[in-house]
């Protein structure tokens, strides 16, 4: 039997949370995937058919959601009124604003924030043709206030997926082989999450993604596994992802395939070095660009100059079906003040064209007087072969 991702009074903490950040007479709507989830509990990923959670300042917590989600919603979530729609209703988004529009005018609400920046402008523009006299204001900031700062359940979701995470990267460090296939080298890693995952959670919902690069196709982070076999003399990037509840892990390594040419060889000593500074920088009360700062500062002394991208971003804030928050970014500009609670990902990046990229990642957490790397799997100069 499957637990529910959160408890009641978490919850009602986050519900009364915001209704902090409203006036008397206002609603917090939640259209996003990851508002809603976080106002009510049950993480139901739209599909084309909206969940939409509402919390009033004054009134109940209520929600709109589809005949085919309202399952989940009554068994994960936290909400006992529900307004439900079918598919033969009509097209799934007016439908779903309709029923919102009327829950709202039934309950004299003329007045809502919302998350403005997950919002599509056609969901606002329709519900205010449906309900003439509106008033709506951007809540975006009161929002991602609250949910850069976790709490001690939502870093119990994230420890449980860092943990399969790091299954992961080890059973790929202890078993792959040069020569063997890419595709079976991540295939493996997953295997051993799934089997991990299920013994350890078994009342956990997770997913699982794993994905590889090598050599020149290290400089496409972001692309997926090849067939082909790994190669002497290659750097190998592995990205193991594990997610808890929607409560993603990035456990990511860079690692040496037997003996590199020598100017890999130092590149990978540079990038090793400024993990661990970065590592070292993220401090409570240090600024966001912190870690980027401290790596840039190898990177540059080696000769490769400032990294082009950034050094990591907060998770756990927004769901990976929505990207990520401009003020979570770990990135020279961002001055903003790390928070105990705050759960990121450090992960310098930097190229060299011709040559390969290299990124060791890790999630780590601010706590009251310095920070925790949740991440256990081995980091620096890793090697197979």
């Amino acid at each position: 039997m499957t637990d529910k991702p959160f408890s009641d009074k978490e919850v009602e903490r986050r519900q009364q949370a915001i209704r902090g950040c409203l006036d008397a007479t206002e609603a917090f709507v939640a259209f996003s995937f990851t508002a809603s989830y976080y106002f009510s509990g049950a993480p139901i990923v739209h599909w084309g058919r909206p969940t939409i959670t509402v919390v009033p300042q004054s009134a109940p917590v209520f929600a709109v959601t589809s005949a085919m989600e309202a399952p989940r919603l009554e068994s994960l979530g936290h909400i006992h009124d529900v307004q439900v729609y079918t598919d033969s209703d009509g097209p799934s988004l007016p439908t779903a604003l309709s029923r919102l529009s009327d829950a709202l005018q039934d309950r004299g609400i003329d007045r809502i924030a919302f998350d403005a920046s997950m919002t599509p402008y056609t969901n606002l523009a329709l519900l205010k043709e449906m309900h003439p006299g509106l008033a709506t204001r951007d809540g975006s900031a009161d929002l991602n206030a609250l949910r850069k700062v976790h709490s001690e359940e939502e870093v119990a979701q994230i420890r449980k997926a860092v943990a399969t995470s790091d299954i992961g990267v080890n059973i790929i460090l202890e078993q792959a082989k040069i020569g063997q296939p890419e595709s079976d080298v991540v295939a493996m890693a997953a295997q051993a999450m799934a089997a991990f995952s299920g013994a350890t959670y078994p009342e956990t919902e997770m997913s699982l993604r794993c994905y590889s690069q090598q050599g020149d196709r290290t400089l496409q982070p972001h692309s997926g596994t090849g067939g082909d076999p790994l190669m002497q003399g290659n750097l190998l990037q592995i990205v193991i992802e594990a997610s808890a509840w929607q409560y993603l892990s990035a456990v990511e390594r860079t690692v040496a395939l037997g003996d590199l040419p020598a100017e890999q060889d130092a590149y990978f000593e540079t990038l090793v070095e400024a993990h661990e500074a970065a590592l070292a920088a993220a401090q409570p009360g240090a600024p966001l660009s912190a870690p980027h700062r401290a790596a840039n500062v190898i990177f540059t002394r080696d000769g490769f100059g400032e990294s082009p991208v950034g050094t990591g971003l907060l998770r756990g804030v927004v769901s990976e079906w929505e990207g990520r928050i401009e003020e979570g970014n770990l990135r020279g500009y961002n001055n903003a003040p790390l928070q105990p609670g705050m759960v990121m990902s450090i992960e310098p990046y930097t190229f060299v064209p011709g040559v390969g990229a290299t990124r060791h990642c890790d999630m780590v957490l601010i706590t009251q007087t310095a920070n925790e790397c949740i991440s256990q799997a081995p980091r620096g100069r890793l090697r197979i072969g």
